[in-house]
């Protein structure tokens, strides 16, 4: 019972860090196409879309949660019980992952949360958005947008750490699932 409640949080974990990945990538895309626009110091000329990859290149994926399951087995320190130090393992690998990728999230929160880099000056956040992206920003001046630089190649570090951490946490749950199958035999 207990090897199928991690199995299915482990599915699960990986499949939401396949999906994190590709948003992460594509916000790290939008993050380079904005700072290609700002070294070249010529606005793109569809504006709206333009918007749109600012919206883009204003966030990021922090990737999947850690499962339930295992924060309870830590924390109970259950992982002494477990028959198989394969799994323990791997286990524990995957929580340092996760551990390591809450860290750099919140940095990463952190400087996209700054309010002095240029980015909250240049550009204009919807105040009626909905939770979908396409419509969280207003507008954006493009005079102002080199003062934003810094801190989306600041972002840009963050989120290069953040995805190779979401391939880690897809590794490495992989790695506990091929093991809690291993354990079921």
């Amino acid at each position: 019972m207990f090897l199928e409640q991690l199995a299915r949080e482990f599915t699960s974990v990986v499949e939401a860090g396949k999906a994190a990945k590709v948003d992460a990538d594509v916000s790290l895309t939008a993050t380079r196409d904005v700072l290609r626009a700002i070294r070249d110091g010529k606005e793109p000329e569809d504006k709206a879309a333009f918007l749109q990859t600012l919206g883009s290149a204003g966030g990021f994926e922090p990737g999947p949660s850690e499962p339930v399951t295992l924060i309870e087995l830590m924390a109970a320190g259950g992982l002494s019980e477990l028959s198989s130090p394969d799994l323990r393992t791997a286990l524990i690998r995957y929580h340092e992952t996760a551990d390591s990728q809450r860290e750099l999230t919140s940095l990463t929160l952190q400087r996209v949360s700054a309010p002095h880099d240029g980015f909250h000056d240049a550009i204009y956040l919807n105040p009626d958005f909905s939770p979908e992206l396409e419509n969280r920003l207003e507008r954006y001046d493009w005079d102002l947008m080199p003062g934003t630089r810094q801190q989306f190649q600041t972002i840009m570090h963050g989120k290069l750490g953040l995805s190779y951490g979401i391939e880690e946490q897809i590794v490495r749950g992989e790695a506990v699932l091929a093991e809690i199958e291993k354990a079921r035999k």
